[in-house]
């Protein structure tokens, strides 16, 4: 995935949805996870994972996937396999507006109210950081689209102790309603 300094100068600068052609190397790597569940505290139900362990103690990157992603989604496994061969661990979640997540880990009647939403997956990683045989020897977030949004949103409140190393937020929407109407022009 290493893009060359050339490629720059022929670069498409509005590639839009390209992105959904993106897919793991290894078709096999979503199989290799461990799937597991915690208990949200804030809803009392168990929600699901992925976890890609890697060597005891190493570095855990949670990743926070776009809007209704699930957490095996194909740009989901792209950059937890991309972090996974640099030495993490990774974790991922399936998004806030995911049926998998509305149904376990949404405390709010409806996805959308990105401090709410945010409020529940920091409560999640909380637990899954918790759950971990060996504490990872740093914590970062990785959340692209609008899962970059709500990364930036769960870095930002430490009031129940748990601090992050690194955010990042790939391509997060700095204004929500100009990117569901560039998004929704894309299908049309």
């Amino acid at each position: 995935y290493t893009v060359t300094e050339s490629a720059w100068g022929t670069a498409d600068p509005e590639p839009s949805l390209g992105v959904l052609l993106i897919h793991p190397r290894d078709p096999a790597f979503a199989a290799q996870a461990k799937v597991g569940h915690v208990r949200s505290s804030r809803t009392g139900r168990k929600v699901p994972y992925s976890l890609w362990p890697n060597q005891r103690g190493s570095p855990l990157v949670v990743i926070i996937p776009g809007i209704g992603a699930h957490r095996t989604s194909a740009l989901c496994l792209v950059l937890a396999e991309e972090a996974y061969a640099r030495g993490y661990t990774v974790a991922a979640l399936s998004s806030p507006f995911h049926p998998e997540f509305i149904q376990a880990g949404l405390s709010s009647r409806y996805p959308g109210f990105t401090p709410a939403d945010a409020v529940d997956l920091r409560c999640v990683i909380k637990g899954l950081v918790g759950r971990l045989r060996t504490p990872p020897s740093s914590l970062h977030l990785l959340g692209y689209s609008l899962g970059g949004l709500a990364s930036l949103h769960i870095a930002a409140d430490e009031s129940d102790g748990l601090a992050f190393d690194s955010c990042v937020a790939v391509n997060p929407p700095v204004d929500l309603l100009y990117s569901v109407r560039a998004f929704d022009a894309y299908f049309k």
